[in-house]
């Protein structure tokens, strides 16, 4: 609240994404009839907390965290990959060679999408091949614990910490992630949480999907029933981690993975193609038997809605699951609920450019 004022996001916007209509004059001007904000904000304050706070006691909570959930702990974003990359000594004479027109622009995803397209034409070629296996190196690197800018653990620790405390008798807390790296390992082992992930307990971890189907209860004494456990969740990494190897024999286990043999869905336009390739394709079929169970309620935290073979299931259900909420968590809720709170029935007009993100109800 850098203005000291109560409510920083302007009484319009908490009226909007709480519900209530406001009326509009002439461009979209609100017309003078307008509730007062004494009256209506707090009221719409008191109804957004309790829209938030009962989604939340949903009996099924999924949680979807994208890459602003670690842009926010300090791993890098997508153009300090680029300009990682850029240092390297032969990247300037490959990126001629892939993208001789100049179209990548400063994206690290469209030049390792062109460094594919170029070596399925020349699968030799090793200097593209050799790059492209140093920036991948390079990504896992930067994503893995000890990456650029210190990354901490806190914020997740904080979610954790409140997300827990859900009644036992609810399902399991579910939590899917995009991003590669540790960051809710490292904050449920601070709080001594059990994620169930899909590896086996035993040394080496070894993915198997039916791990996803076990539980872990407390064993009654003295004729007493067995209980759910409490601090367990199940943890899904929908696009691979920098802890996850492919050995030579397939087996996908947790260790110290090289470019060679690193199990991660790299940004590529190829991801979504790739996301049809085991364990992601199993990862991503949880996620959509999750989204499609009755009283669900997905929060997002830091997804930008650009995963096609993600968000095109999201919308579906909001479509298709009448018992289904999502809550998005995103810095430019502010501009998102003024451009949404312009139109009736949060519909825009044909001719209105969409911004990059909305909210959805």
């Amino acid at each position: 609240m850098t203005d000291g004022t109560p409510y920083p996001w302007g009484q319009h916007a908490y009226c909007t994404a709480a519900g209530i209509p406001i009326p509009l004059g002439e461009e979209g001007v609100e017309a003078q009839e307008t509730p007062a904000p004494e009256t209506a904000v707090p009221a719409a304050v008191g109804n957004l907390q309790r829209i938030l706070m009962r989604s939340l006691q949903s009996p099924n909570l999924v949680i979807l965290a994208g890459a602003g959930a670690s842009l926010a702990a300090g791993y890098p974003a997508m153009w300090e990959l680029w300009d990682a990359a850029k240092k390297m000594p032969e990247f300037a004479n490959v990126l001629k060679m892939v993208d001789p027109e100049s179209l990548c622009g400063s994206s690290i995803e469209k030049f390792l999408s062109r460094c594919d397209a170029y070596l399925e034409l020349y699968p030799k070629d090793k200097k593209v091949g050799d790059l492209r296996l140093k920036i991948i190196g390079q990504i896992l690197e930067l994503c893995g614990p000890n990456g650029s800018g210190k990354p901490s653990s806190d914020d997740h620790r904080i979610l954790l910490r409140k997300l827990m405390r859900r009644r036992t008798r609810d399902a399991r807390l579910k939590i899917f992630t995009t991003n590669y790296d540790v960051l809710f390992e490292t904050a449920a082992s601070t709080l001594g949480l059990v994620a169930i992930d899909g590896f086996s307990f035993s040394q080496p971890r070894t993915f198997d999907p039916r791990y996803f189907e076990l539980d872990i209860v407390r064993r009654g004494r003295h004729g007493e029933a067995n209980a759910l456990l409490p601090g367990v969740f199940q943890y899904f990494k929908l696009h691979g981690s920098v802890t996850w190897k492919r050995e030579e024999n397939g087996d996908l286990i947790v260790g110290t993975p090289s470019a060679d043999d690193a199990c991660i869905i790299y940004p590529t336009t190829k991801k979504f193609q790739i996301s049809y390739t085991q364990p992601h394709l199993e990862l991503v079929s949880q996620f959509l038997s999750a989204i499609r169970e009755p009283n669900t309620c997905l929060l997002t935290i830091g997804f930008g809605f650009n995963d096609d073979h993600l968000s095109e299931h999201i919308v579906a259900a909001l479509r298709t699951n009448p018992h289904f909420s999502l809550v998005v968590v995103s810095p430019e809720a502010v501009q998102n609920v003024d451009w949404m709170r312009r139109f009736p029935g949060g519909k825009p007009m044909p001719d209105e450019k969409k911004p990059d993100g909305w909210p959805m109800h």
